[in-house]
């Protein structure tokens, strides 16, 4: 196992993350929905901001319904999920990479 570095803290306490959204019009659309309601009552002022309630909101949600309303115990540091999508299409380029080596 590779050591990973820790997310760095800012001096305002923020820490980074990074996550990967595999369709940009997904990313695009909560912008553009968060840039026209931004001056809306109630809305987030920054798109970062957004995300993390949104964050939040899903988090409340599982543990609403998977775990009688209690945060979770905290995941081990190396959790990583696997997106099924995400490696289906690596093994089609993969595939697909292999059938025109052997056609060259």
């Amino acid at each position: 196992m590779t050591a990973r570095t820790p997310a760095q803290t800012s001096s305002t306490g923020y820490r980074s993350q990074a996550y990967y959204i595999h369709n940009e019009n997904t990313h695009q659309r909560l912008k553009a929905a968060w840039w026209w309601t931004r001056e809306e009552e109630g809305s987030s002022g920054s798109l970062s901001a957004l995300v993390e309630r949104l964050m939040i909101a899903e988090a409340e949600r599982l543990e609403s319904l998977h775990n009688d309303g209690e945060r979770f115990p905290p995941a081990p540091e190396d959790a990583r999920g696997v997106d099924r999508d995400g490696v289906a299409r690596q093994a089609a380029a993969i595939r697909q990479q292999r059938r025109q080596r052997s056609t060259d």
